[in-house]
């Protein structure tokens, strides 16, 4: 199947050379992705399509866009490497290709190397705020097909989302898109306003904000059980909030706390429905839940 180049045309660029970057990153992605589909059984180049188009619509910039249609191809396309996006399509483009393929911890022409991938695609966020709007494109197009998903990666995507891509929206006006600078500004206005000064501590504020406000549509809307799903948090901190906020005392149930350390903490839990839980049920003692 093959698709045209419909909703931009060279008279929409301030180049030709725009037009020609844009309609390269379209022709090499639908050549990389020909034989796929998604789990939804269309083509899978539809899904990139769709996220370019929408990129283009909000931001008009060519350097996001064509990233847009390749933004997928380092995960899926096994003969597609770093080099060639970056060789092919320049350091910019291939950036935002990189930072938002979650199949690495480091960067292809940097020393940074990350051990978590949320901090990973926050700090490059840093850098260059359009991978976190390519991102949040991505995001919202993904969950249009999220009930095709098997259930694990339905709990992850469901998780990820509100916990970080959500709040992020609102941060970056997202819904009611501002200039590329005006996005950025906000960013960093944001980070500085709360003191934030790493990406671990940006992703630390994000999810307290996730939790502290998980009455939002987005959860019920992706989930009609929303008290079957299993939910994950790591570290100390966030654990010792769930356990002493007020408002979760109320709401939720741990059903598994591994931890190999007092700082190494895993804890999975469940939002009730109908039941109150006693403080004592859910201010636990690290200790009695350590491993070997």
């Amino acid at each position: 199947m093959n698709f045209s180049l419909d909703f931009i045309s060279p008279s929409d660029c301030e180049t030709k050379d725009d037009f020609d970057t844009i309609e390269s990153a379209f022709n090499f992605a639908q050549t990389a992705h020909k034989d796929h589909k998604r789990k939804s059984g269309e083509p899978y180049f539809l899904h990139l399509y769709a996220v370019a188009k929408v990129t283009w619509e909000k931001y008009r910039n060519v350097t996001l866009t064509a990233a847009a249609f390749l933004h997928d191809t380092l995960e899926d396309c096994e003969k597609v490497e770093r080099a060639d996006i970056y060789n092919t399509f320049g350091d910019e483009i291939g950036f935002l290709v990189d930072a938002v393929s979650k199949c690495y911890l480091d960067f292809y022409k940097l020393d940074n190397k990350f051990d978590d991938k949320t901090v990973r695609i926050l700090w490059a966020g840093s850098r260059d705020i359009r991978v976190l709007l390519l991102k949040l494109a991505d995001r919202e197009h993904n969950l249009s097909t999220v009930k095709f998903l098997p259930s694990d990666k339905q709990i992850r995507m469901s998780f990820e989302t509100q916990a970080i891509y959500e709040p992020l929206k609102n941060i970056l006006s997202y819904d009611s898109p501002v200039s590329l600078s005006e996005t950025s500004r906000r960013r960093a206005a944001f980070v500085a306003r709360h003191k934030l000064h790493t990406p671990l501590e940006f992703k630390e504020y994000l999810f307290r904000e996730t939790f502290e406000n998980i009455d939002n549509d987005l959860y019920p809307m992706i989930y009609e059980n929303t008290d079957s799903v299993i939910w994950k948090v790591d570290g100390v901190k966030m654990f010792d909030f769930l356990c002493n906020s007020d408002i979760f005392k109320d709401r939720i149930e741990f059903t598994l706390i591994t931890a190999s350390c007092e700082e190494d903490v895993e804890a999975y839990f469940k939002f009730k429905i109908g039941v109150v839980a006693k403080d004592e049920d859910i201010k636990m003692n690290l200790s009695s839940y350590k491993t070997n």
